[in-house]
């Protein structure tokens, strides 16, 4: 359940800011869906960061995400949201690449 929370949000995510620019940026070497776009929201979450948007700002921008989504997901991706944000921000803030915090959440092998 959680994985699958987490995955959600993370695709919401990707679905909402993808473009070409960032296609041609998303790992190239990831065996999974859940991996590559894991990865690219942890690269996202770095590139947002450093143009000086606040924790609070990218969390809102990502709880915005949510109600994108189909009614019957927009409580899990609200909930895996609030849940899991600070630790993967927290783990961004430790300097951690993206391919070992998405290895850690068993995202990625």
């Amino acid at each position: 359940m959680i994985k699958h929370l987490l995955v959600v949000l993370l695709i919401a995510f990707a679905a909402y800011t993808f473009t070409a620019e960032s296609r041609a940026a998303a790992p190239k070497t990831s065996s999974t869906i859940e991996c590559t776009v894991c990865e690219w929201a942890i690269n996202y979450i770095k590139t947002q960061a450093s143009q000086n948007d606040t924790k609070n700002k990218i969390e809102d921008d990502l709880l915005k995400l949510c109600s994108d989504l189909p009614s019957s997901l927009q409580s899990d991706c609200q909930t895996g949201l609030k849940t899991y944000f600070p630790t993967l921000y927290s783990l961004f803030l430790n300097y951690l690449s993206a391919t070992k915090i998405c290895t850690d959440l068993e995202l990625c092998k």
